[in-house]
């Protein structure tokens, strides 16, 4: 039988917010980490972990507020 590996739940909150960043359904701004992490139903920490991928990807900067680079 194969073993299908469990997708982390900070990765799947990566590709999400990738998606959406890349569809254009955030301008040039993302909603605060509070709004993010109710929208998509994770914790901050795990939306935290998501932001950081996208900023390691140069997808984003992060300041007092989150802009798409």
């Amino acid at each position: 039988m194969k073993k299908t590996a469990k997708i982390p739940l900070y990765v799947k909150t990566y590709e999400s917010l990738f998606d959406k960043i890349k569809s254009g359904e955030f301008k040039n701004q993302l909603p605060s980490e509070t709004d993010l992490s109710a929208q998509l139903k994770v914790s901050r920490t795990t939306l935290r972990q998501a932001l950081a991928l996208l900023q390691d990807d140069g997808l984003i900067k992060t300041s007092t507020v989150l802009v798409i680079s």
